[in-house]
């Protein structure tokens, strides 16, 4: 039976896979047997990766997934620590990135976690909601905007597009907190911006409707 790892080192197991190590490399970054990298790659559905390091001619190596050769400033470096080796990957940083891309966009999950970060690097709103909070009111909402009942499109690396999912806090000023938040597309958080309850009362009646339906209904609180 698998060792049991925790939720950081599984992160890791994925992180180091999608970079192109292969599971001794793995396990020798994760600090675990090899043979637990194996079965944690196949509860994950993942792909062994038969690859060796990198062999640099000129100082230039081959990504050994597009099989192109590519400058080392082309490729992802991860230092050494006390407790791993230091690497190159073996993907260069498109192929990588294509990868992490493909990964994310395979869990609504992940995309939410990351969304969070990403919110959280731009503004200094209070914000207090996680992954399964997204995905919950992502189910509620059927996968539709709050506002416009257009379908949300999620995920990463697909480029400009109205409908992407946005998270927008109701109520100005409250933050990103339960009861006072929905998924919308992007355009209707910038149309909404940042419109109160009264300002929508009058000028967007519509989606001012809606927000006391989803008071009524609990969805906000």
């Amino acid at each position: 039976m698998a060792k049991k790892l925790t939720d950081e080192q599984v992160q890791q197991i994925v992180e180091f896979h999608t970079e192109g190590l292969n599971n001794s490399q793995i396990a020798q970054n994760v600090g675990v047997e090899k043979t637990t990298i194996g079965n944690y790659l196949k509860k994950l559905n993942l792909t062994r990766n038969y690859t060796k390091s990198l062999t640099w001619v000129n100082s230039k190596a081959k990504c050994h997934n597009c099989n192109l050769e590519k400058s080392e400033k082309d490729f992802y470096y991860t230092k050494a620590t006390p407790t791993s080796v230091g690497y190159f990957s073996t993907r260069c940083r498109t192929c990588t990135q294509i990868q992490r891309d493909i990964n994310i966009n395979n869990s609504p999950l992940k995309f939410f976690k990351i969304k969070i970060k990403r919110l959280k690097q731009r503004t200094n709103i209070d914000i207090k909601l996680t992954e399964d909070d997204l995905l919950k009111q992502y189910i509620i909402q059927k996968g539709l905007c709050f506002y416009t009942s257009s379908e949300l499109v999620w995920g990463t690396g697909l480029g400009i597009n109205e409908n992407t999912l946005s998270i927008d806090q109701v109520i100005p000023g409250r933050g990103y907190v339960k009861g006072n938040f929905v998924l919308c597309t992007g355009i209707s958080n910038r149309c909404k911006n940042d419109a109160d309850l009264d300002f929508m009362r009058l000028w967007m009646p519509l989606w001012y409707e809606k927000i006391q339906q989803g008071y009524q209904d609990g969805i906000l609180y």
